[in-house]
């Protein structure tokens, strides 16, 4: 008899088998909003200093001027005005924006001495004698900065990008022998004005928003150079936008003859070294400070330095930044 024919097998048909689940992505916390923890105003003689501090800005801007802060957590800049004003200070990132206004207004020069007027006489009475004014007591030492007195420096950098450029410092007071001076603005360079005080005979620094660092710029005209030799243990400020901890010290190297675009001088050349120990480790150690020397001329005649040279080495041994500051005129 015939076999009957045996059915096909259909293989088993798998269960479905549920994709993995995905991850679900970290929630992102939202950038922190800008902050103004401080402005405020001081006034100073023909203008005032505005000083603030600010959390989580991409740009700090100070409303009518000076403009767009380089610094975006804190600083103070000098504004020149002649009047009750008032300044808006806007801090902005990618979240909000906020802004905070104060009024800032000059402070009045120093009164003058009053005048005796003598009592009015009566009728028919002979006139009076002249009224004797007392004369300004003459200067004590000629070689001392005056009131008016300005230097014009020719500003140069290292690098392309480094600006060139000429600046004027002119004296604003003089007063138990510290001299004011203020750094005249020039809309034509974005160089915005301000105002420093340097203590003639006190070796030490001036930190200017706009050009850095400056050396005892008086030096010459409250010392006998002759006779410094070394000093240590004078104030180093810090380097933006925040390497401190600096020892410097000072040595006079003698005297040569220094040729700068005012002319030829003889004159004392100093060196001073400001050191500190690196912190930042290997990736900061290519933009980290640790060295800046100074070399400045003095010469009594000028009353300021002839010249001065700034560099600049970082923790790897590059030297960062060479800027050379030469004086073009003096009046």
């Amino acid at each position: 008899t015939a076999t009957p024919p045996v059915a096909a097998m259909s293989p088993p048909v798998p269960a479905a088998v549920a994709p993995p689940a995905t991850p679900a992505e970290p929630a992102v916390a939202p950038a922190p909003a800008p902050s103004i923890r401080q402005f405020q105003a001081t006034a100073e003689v023909g203008g005032a200093r505005l000083c603030y501090a600010v959390d989580h800005a991409d740009s700090v801007l100070i409303a009518p001027g000076p403009g767009e802060m380089h610094y975006r957590i804190k600083n103070c800049v000098r504004v020149e005005i002649n009047a009750p004003t008032t300044f808006t200070l806007t801090a902005r990132n990618a979240v909000k924006t906020v802004s905070k206004s104060i009024k800032a207004a000059p402070r009045a020069p120093a009164e003058t001495e009053a005048v005796a007027v003598a009592p009015a006489s009566p009728p028919g009475a002979p006139a009076p004698a002249p009224v004797a004014r007392a004369e300004p007591a003459a200067t004590a030492d000629a070689a001392v900065p005056r009131v008016g007195e300005s230097w014009t420096y020719r500003t140069s950098g290292k690098w392309p990008t480094s600006p060139k450029r000429n600046i004027v410092i002119a004296v604003q007071a003089v007063a138990n022998g510290v001299v004011t001076d203020g750094l005249r603005a020039d809309g034509g360079s974005g160089l915005a004005g301000d105002v420093r005080r340097a203590a003639g005979a006190k070796p030490g620094f001036l930190s200017w928003d706009q050009i850095g660092a400056e050396f005892s710029p008086y030096l010459a005209a409250y010392t006998d150079m002759g006779s410094l030799g070394t000093l240590r243990g004078f104030t180093t400020p810090d380097v933006p936008p925040n390497w401190s901890q600096w020892y410097s010290e000072l040595k006079v190297l003698g005297q040569e003859t220094v040729s700068v675009p005012a002319g030829s001088f003889q004159a004392h050349k100093v060196e001073v070294w400001s050191n500190r120990r690196a912190t930042g480790g290997p990736t900061q150690a290519g933009i980290e400070p640790v060295r800046i020397q100074y070399l400045i001329w003095y010469t009594p005649q000028t009353k300021r330095y002839v010249k001065m040279q700034r560099r600049v080495i970082s923790a790897s041994g590059a030297e960062n930044e060479k800027d050379v500051f030469e004086l073009v005129a003096h009046r």
